[in-house]
């Protein structure tokens, strides 16, 4: 299994993990986004995901906060000594539930406000430039498509699937560096106020401004060459 964890509107692949579905895969995601957000000082993320319970715990692990339990008044039992997790008050968090018959059909949908307010996530979706008006995991779901359309070590019942866990790894990581750096989305494109005609080509002036996810956050103002990928210095290798 593939964790990815995508920012929008720029469809920027923030953070990718190779392995199980259990809360360790889970974990080292959450921590990852993290180590990324610290670094340019940006506030918690809006997280929307499935509902998968290794997110939520995650969640609490990473940005929870320990708070010591009560004292024991007058009550039967053991005191707690354990500290309670809980949540901060910036984090926001959503799920999309999606219910199926059973035949796998899905029948319905339902959105799921698990850490914060429905009109805090709503305010938090227009802020990142009216992509969403509700919860919605339909970027990530386009996103995993267009993974298993370019990664063959992705795609089952063929002779090309990953057997290896490293070099799935390996191959994630390079895919993730290709997608975000060197390829040009549809969907990011900016029109120009003017056109302009095209150099040294005969036809219709150039309307758009293409962009690459990286672009669009403003990590690089150019598409990179395969070759500026492969001859970057590697300050922290990839885990």
């Amino acid at each position: 299994m593939v964790w990815k964890a995508e920012e929008i509107p720029s469809r920027l692949r923030v953070a990718s993990v190779v392995g199980k579905r259990t809360d360790r895969e889970a974990n080292e995601l959450i921590l990852k986004v993290e180590e990324r957000r610290s670094s340019d000082g940006s506030e918690i993320p809006l997280f929307i995901s499935d509902n998968l319970d290794n997110y939520t715990h995650a969640l609490l692990n990473v940005y929870g906060e320990r708070v010591k339990p009560p004292k024991k008044r007058g009550r039967r039992g053991r005191p707690r000594k354990k500290p309670i997790v809980r949540p901060p008050h910036n984090l926001l968090y959503g799920q999309v539930v999606k219910h199926r018959d059973k035949h796998g059909r899905i029948t319905s949908i339902e959105r799921r406000v698990v850490f914060g307010t429905a009109k805090r996530i709503k305010a938090k979706l227009a802020q990142a430039g009216g992509c969403y008006t509700t919860i919605s995991t339909a970027h990530v779901e386009r996103d995993n498509l267009t993974a298993r359309q370019t990664s063959s070590r992705l795609v089952r019942e063929a002779l090309s699937f990953s057997k290896k866990m490293e070099a799935l790894r390996w191959h994630t990581a390079l895919d993730d560096l290709t997608y975000n750096l060197s390829r040009y989305h549809s969907s990011l494109r900016v029109r120009l106020k003017r056109p302009q005609p095209t150099r040294g080509r005969k036809g219709s002036p150039k309307k758009w401004i293409q962009r690459t996810p990286a672009m669009a956050a403003g990590s690089t103002d150019h598409r990179w060459t395969m070759e500026e990928l492969m001859t970057y210095p590697i300050i922290k290798p990839y885990r």
